[in-house]
């Protein structure tokens, strides 16, 4: 698929076919692909955690809040994304420049988009959802 095309035909997809699966290698191209994403200052803070088991969709679907609580049934992964604090800081832990971490959430928005793509334009769908526990997603 033409990148041109794959950018124009990525949408939210909020009812999953559950039929489809996600095979590990699949999973392992979509990272590769993020993983591909530029960062500031080259710091890769960018960190992935995926479940391809139903037990683990359900223990992460637990997790989600507001109306993305009924947008995991039927999906066949989930990935969830986090910062790891390094970027936008010197090695003593000071802030590089008015943004401090937030360079950590631009890098990691570049290098979702490209895991969001990438999955364009292998055939599976994506959504982005950010309601969520995050200290109960982490554990």
């Amino acid at each position: 698929m033409e990148f041109n095309e794959v950018v124009k035909n990525r949408r939210s997809i909020r009812k999953y076919d559950t039929d489809k699966k996600v095979t590990k290698e699949q999973v392992e191209e979509l990272i590769r692909y993020a993983i591909y994403a530029p960062t500031w200052k080259n710091s890769q803070t960018a960190r992935y955690y995926c479940t391809l088991d139903g037990k683990g969709r359900e223990a992460v679907a637990k997790c989600l809040q507001g109306t993305n609580k009924d947008k995991t049934e039927g999906a066949a992964l989930i990935v969830a994304t986090f910062v790891k604090n390094r970027s936008g800081f010197d090695r003593e832990g000071n802030p590089d420049n008015e943004c401090g971490n937030g360079w950590g959430y631009y890098d990691l928005g570049i290098a979702t988009q490209n895991l969001v793509l990438k999955a364009q334009e292998v055939g599976l769908g994506t959504l982005i959802m950010g309601i969520r526990d995050s200290e109960a997603l982490r554990n």
